[in-house]
Order: structure tokens, then sequence, then C-alpha cells
């Protein structure tokens, strides 16, 4: 017989209780002494199903996985033999060993794995698990004498001594205590967020010994402040990287800048971690679902950011050069793995450089992204930008807003890997290695002439069809095949190469989105809306008075204020034929150049790839 029948349910859980008398608390120092032997006892347990609404009470385990594929453990679950991994047996039996009368839920067992609809809708609803649970037990691991030492100064805490008083100035000692506490992969695991910050009561054990989290917490702040009392410039803090700020008003992109050094065994866990984090009124639609590939995943968390919020900070993120620098950045890692366990004897130094290129191919095919899309599994690129967010709070004002945004959520593609962006082509870049520049030029006389568009002192924006577009990008192609002069003696702009990414080529495109980028982002067309032309932000409406667009804000945060100074991106098309399509490439800084309004701009839909 199956262990795992279907829920009855949508609110139904599966827990676990010890069963007795198979293992007792006198059962857990035999089974201990048998271990050491080099006998291992399995855990018995028993499956039963509650529900949520009426639910009985349980607790939930908080706990590291470790590697799901490596389960030298086992527990006998209703009769039948359940292979774990080594850390939930070490877990089951220390919690069940100081509390044999728990139920408790641990996703490992209590969600049938295999059975991708019953994952999907369980993962979607562990916020609610979480929250509902009587208590969240977090497990850190087994004891050091490090632990044993920290877990001495939380009774002290508990018991309301003043640590000031107890240790006097020598407290660098209880700094290290905490600081191996927190260096546990538990701190760094991505579901371990959304597990704490929902919990309504939760205790922190680590091997034998245990705690009230709240208890935990306020140690590590009385260290922290001792610590500054003491050394106010440079004192030594205690990061506790699990409680970041959540608030109502954030978006998914932040969330997931936020958390992007945690990590998950399931890249897709990136995403799914944060579903009960985010604000349910405005991403009812976002649900797990592990019949998507980590692209798939990647790609709609991606589309909703642009797509659903107008938040273009992923786009900062993302581009070839963002995957060049995450190649190298494993590379220097591999490096300096290798000269952390000593050097290695190489007969062959090419034998090397193959072995790490043919590891960089591999990376690469484990996860092949459009070049719009960030990879979630890395930190450098994403994390950097956690402080920069849209507020999205304003659609909770109108119930119809609400309703379209949560239907236009439910329509998002999920498979797709093209994304199309309304957005302003600026002209394209030609590379002088000489001066170490790039120009930006007008687009080709012989290709705007085929659209009878002749730019004026009033229209210097030019909004293309798709098949108007297609026909233009032909033309440039035609231009460049034929080494046509009509652009000879136009208007550049010069841009140091440091100012672009570091894969710019001849021929790439200057880019700005039309969306996100402004105050004014509630319409849906774009009467007055207010764009960046090549440094020069003014109305669309050419009543001369200039506006402040959303993306030279951000700039402005990160440049220190430096007003003339902004992002842009640049695209690199790739052969038109039935739509016309570009690979992001990167982001670039712009000066802000006094361009004269005769420079067309092209205005269209631009498909990214």
């Amino acid at each position: 017989m199956n262990l795992y029948e279907t829920l009855p349910t949508p609110h139904s859980i599966r827990v676990l209780t010890l069963k007795r008398p198979t293992l007792g608390i006198e059962g857990i120092e035999k089974d201990t002494e048998r271990s050491a032997t080099g006998v291992e006892q399995p855990v018995y347990c028993e499956m039963s199903v509650i529900s949520l609404t009426e639910p009985e009470p349980f607790d939930a385990l908080s706990y590291v996985w470790g590697d799901p594929s490596v389960r030298e453990r086992s527990m006998v679950c209703n009769d039948k033999m359940v292979p774990i991994t080594s850390n939930l047996w070490t877990a089951l039996h220390q919690i069940w060993g100081e509390w044999p009368d728990k139920k408790l839920w641990v996703d490992a067992i209590c969600i049938n794995q295999t059975d991708i609809p019953e994952r999907n809708q369980q993962v979607t609803m562990m916020g609610g698990i979480y929250n509902i649970a009587q208590c969240v037990v977090v497990w850190l691991g087994e004891a050091t004498q490090k632990s044993e030492d920290f877990f001495k100064i939380l009774e002290k805490v508990r018991d309301g001594q003043d640590l000031s008083l107890t240790y006097g100035k020598n407290f660098n000692e209880l700094l290290d205590f905490g600081g191996e506490i927190l260096s546990r992969a538990w701190f760094r695991r991505a579901w371990t967020l959304q597990e704490i910050s929902l919990s309504t009561d939760s205790i922190v054990c680590c091997g034998s010994q245990y705690a009230d989290f709240r208890i935990f917490l306020k140690t590590i702040y009385s260290l922290n402040r001792l610590s500054e009392a003491e050394h106010f410039c440079g004192a030594r803090i205690l990061d506790v990287p699990t409680l970041a700020q959540v608030g109502e008003d954030r978006t998914l992109f932040h969330l997931l800048a936020q958390t992007q050094e945690r990590e998950s065994s399931d890249p897709r866990d990136k995403v799914y971690c944060l579903l009960s984090l985010l604000p349910r009124d405005l991403y009812d639609f976002m649900e797990a679902d592990y019949s998507l590939s980590v692209e798939e995943t990647f790609t709609w968390a991606a589309r909703v950011c642009i797509e659903l919020d107008k938040d273009l900070h992923c786009l900062w993120a993302a581009g070839l050069e963002a995957l060049e620098r995450a190649r190298q950045e494993r590379r220097f890692q591999r490096r300096r793995q290798e000269r952390l366990q000593g050097p290695l004897q190489r007969e062959d130094s090419d034998e090397e450089g193959l072995e790490s290129e043919e590891e960089d191919r591999r990376e690469d095919e484990d996860i092949f992204l459009p070049s719009w899309v960030p990879n979630w599994k890395t930190e450098d690129e994403v994390s950097s930008l956690r402080n920069l967010y849209r507020l999205i709070e304003s659609a909770r004002t109108d119930p119809e807003r609400l309703r379209s945004r949560s239907n236009h959520g439910w329509r998002l593609e999920r498979k797709s890997r093209k994304i199309g962006i309304p957005g302003f082509g600026f002209g394209r870049l030609k590379i002088d290695k000489q001066e170490d520049s790039a120009l930006l030029t007008v687009f080709p006389k012989c290709a705007m002439r085929t659209l009878e568009f002749q730019p004026s002192k009033t229209s210097t924006s030019m909004e293309l069809s798709n098949n108007d577009f297609v026909t233009l990008c032909k033309r440039i192609n035609r231009h460049d095949i034929e080494h046509c002069a009509c652009i000879d003696g136009s208007p550049r702009v010069r841009y140091p190469l440091c100012h672009l990414p570091t894969r710019v080529k001849e021929g790439d495109w200057l880019w700005t989105p039309t969306f996100g980028n402004n105050k004014r982002d509630d319409k849906d067309d774009y009467e007055d809306r207010i764009y960046i032309d090549n440094g020069d932000v003014w109305d669309d409406d050419d009543d001369g008075n200039d506006g402040i667009d959303g993306m030279m804000e951000m700039s402005r945060m990160m440049n220190g204020d430096k007003k003339d100074i902004f992002y842009v991106f640049v695209l690199r098309p790739v052969e038109a034929t039935e739509e016309a399509q570009f690979q992001l490439v990167g982001k670039g800084v712009g000066k802000a150049y006094n361009l004269k309004r005769q420079w067309a701009r092209i205005l269209t839909t631009f498909i990214l790839i």
C-alpha cells in the first residue's frame, strides 16, 4: 500500500506523530549508543491527515534539507520504510526525545514530493501552515562547544541578567559564539525567511539545547549593542539574515533581490519560497508550479516584474554582460577553492583550461535563460539592487484595477522566451577603439526614407508598427551590407566604453523603455509620458516643461545625486524575420548630452529574446 493517499480537501495536510513504545525517551540514549557503533535505528512514527480549517495542535519543523539525493538514514512511517537525510534523522530524534507528544509537520515527508499537483498546492499554502502551527521548531543542527556556550548565554538573558555586568568588556568571545551559530546553513536556506517570519511562536534547537527564538534574537541584539558601545566605529556586528524587512508594499523583484544570497537545492524555490511573503491581493495569481523548468520559472518571475509590476530594475541584472560576469565569478571561485586546497600538480596546463571551459559549458547548459531574465541563482547581480524597488500599493485603491491586475497575472505567458517592451531606440553604436569609445549614430537616412519620415523641430520620435519596424531593421541591415555612406556627416555622440557594457559590439542599439520609469505609469497609453532623450528629459507634449524620469531618480541614488548621469540599455539586433528581435547586452551609463531635436527616435515595442 502506498504511503500517500490523495488528500481529501485543498485545506488538508499530513502530520507526523512519534510511534511509541518503539522509540521512547529511554530509547534515545540507546539509539545514540548504537549509532556510535555504526548501527543506526530508524525513527518510528505515524502519519495522519488534519484540516487547516479546524486544525488539531501541531508544530512545524524548520530545518535544512541538505542534499535530497543523499538519504543515508531511515524512518518507519505507517509501517513503511522511508529514506531520509541525516540532518532530519537527527532532528527528529532530538525533538521527539524532548517532546515525545509533538505532532510535527515536516515538508520533506508530509508532502508527496513525487506528485507534482499536490506539491504545487501544498508548497503554495506553506505560509499558512507555518502561520497556523502553534510553534515553529527551528533545528540548527548538532551541538558544538561554541553553541553550548552560546545557549548558556541565552539562559542568562532569559533570566534577566545584564550581559555587560556579567561579562564586562570581555564579550568578543561571546560574539564568536554567536557568530558560530549564525554561520550555520539554516540562516542561508531560502525557505527559512517565510518559515520564521510567518510563525506565531518559535523555538530554536541545537543538539539537545533549545530556547525561545525571541530570547535568541534579544541576545544577538544585546551583544551588538555592547559591541557598538565599546567600538563606536568599526564595531563587530552579528547579522541575522533571516529577518529582512518584509513590507506590504514591496514588489516581487524587491524580495528576490533581498534573498539572493539564500540557498536552495531546487533553484525554482528561489521564487516559490517568497510566495507567502508577497501581498496576496496583488499576487493572488502566483502559485508554485513544479511542472515548469528552472528556466521557465525564472522567466515567469521576470515577466511578472516587467509586464505586471512595470519594474524594470531586473533588467539591470540581466543581459549578456551579466552572463559573462557570472562565468568569470565561477572561474574566480574555482581557482580560489583550488588555492585553499593547496597547489594542484597538473602535467599539462592546457588541460586545466579545457576542464574550466567544460565546467562553464555545463553550467551554462544547466540554465539557459533569455537575455532579459536575471539568473536568480546568483547573488552578485541582483542583490546589489536590493534597495531599488517600485511601490505598487496604489493598485489597492481601485478595486477595478486590482481585478484587472489579477486577470492579467493569470493570463501571463509562462513558457515563452520572448517579451515585448515598448521603448525608444535612440540610434546605433559605432566602436572607436583608438579613442576607447563608442559613437552613437543616427539611424541610416536610406532606411528612414523608406518610412517617409523626416524629423522636424516639433517631431523627434516616430511610432512604428511591428511590420514597419521589421522593414526598418531589414533596410538597416542592407545599409550595412552595401556600406552606404548616407549618414556621413550626421551628428554623433561619443560614449566612453567604460560607460557601456563590456560586451558591446559594432551595430548595437541604445535603448530605453517607456513604461515603469515614470511617475504616471497608471495609464496604458503614451500621453504626456516622460522620456529620456539621450540625457535631455522632457515631456512628450513639447510644452517646454522638462520632467524627471523615474530611471533618472534611481540613477541619482546610485551615483550620489549626479544629475547629469542616467542609465540606458544596449540591445543587439537578431536577424529580422517576421518580427524584429533583440538580445539585451546590458545597461550603460550616459551623460546628459544636448542632442538636437532633429535627432529621430524610434518608438515601438522591442521584442527581447
